[in-house]
């Protein structure tokens, strides 16, 4: 098998859905296209291990306080020193700028923050040290890196050919859940998902509980 390119991913999700109801009209594009880039985000973010961010693109200057991420971020999760693998404390962005205002010495850094830049590209941050290194510092930045989304037919996923795969399932089985196929169909299109994917994808608190009949009220 081969990584499917995004053609390739709405004809397998169209597949899947006409196994159950071959008269059924074809989804639309548009919303093919969603619904497979919302299984990659998801994939992406809640699943996929954390990264680390090569220390030469994050090394604080003497006295600086802050500086950009140039990697694309979906979520920041882990920042230490490089020197010693020490994890440092995370803390709110604030508290950093406002001692930064209050007190001007440098040292080893203990803390840190990070956060997204507001009006810049998506998954752009600002990572936040306390104190400011007194010296050049490498960091090490560990985190889930925000996946690049499909638009046109030949994008494909930054992904192995069953993770390609992987996402029509999640994305089929939305589908079919949300046009109303029979619940026994959409847990088929659930299955090569794997319960423990489907935990983390959020899947279980949206799991809904046999309604009791009238009968059994009254």
């Amino acid at each position: 098998m081969a990584v499917l390119d995004l053609a390739g991913q709405r004809a397998q999700v169209q597949r899947l859905l006409a196994l159950q109801d071959s008269v059924a009209p074809p989804v639309p594009s548009p919303d093919l296209d969603a619904f497979i880039n919302e299984a990659i985000y998801d994939l992406r973010t809640k699943v996929s291990p954390r990264k680390k961010l090569s220390e030469s693109e994050v090394t604080f200057s003497p006295n600086d306080s802050h500086r950009p991420l140039g990697t694309i971020w979906a979520d920041v999760l882990e920042v230490s020193l490089n020197a010693t693998k020490k994890p440092l404390e995370r803390t709110e962005p604030e508290w950093i700028r406002y001692l930064g205002g209050e007190y001007s010495n440098a040292g080893t850094p203990t803390h840190w923050s990070a956060e997204r830049n507001a009006g810049t590209a998506t998954g752009t941050w600002e990572l936040y040290l306390w104190p400011p290194p007194s010296a050049s510092t490498p960091i090490d930045v560990f985190g889930k890196l925000e996946p690049t989304l499909l638009v046109i037919d030949t994008d494909k996923m930054d992904g192995t050919d069953q993770e390609s795969y992987l996402v029509c399932d999640i994305a089929a089985a939305r589908l079919a859940a949300i046009l109303g196929y029979e619940a026994t169909y959409v847990e088929s299109l659930w299955r090569p998902v794997g319960e423990d994917l489907q935990a983390a994808l959020g899947r279980a608190s949206r799991i809904t509980r046999p309604r009791p009949t009238p009968e059994a009220v009254a």
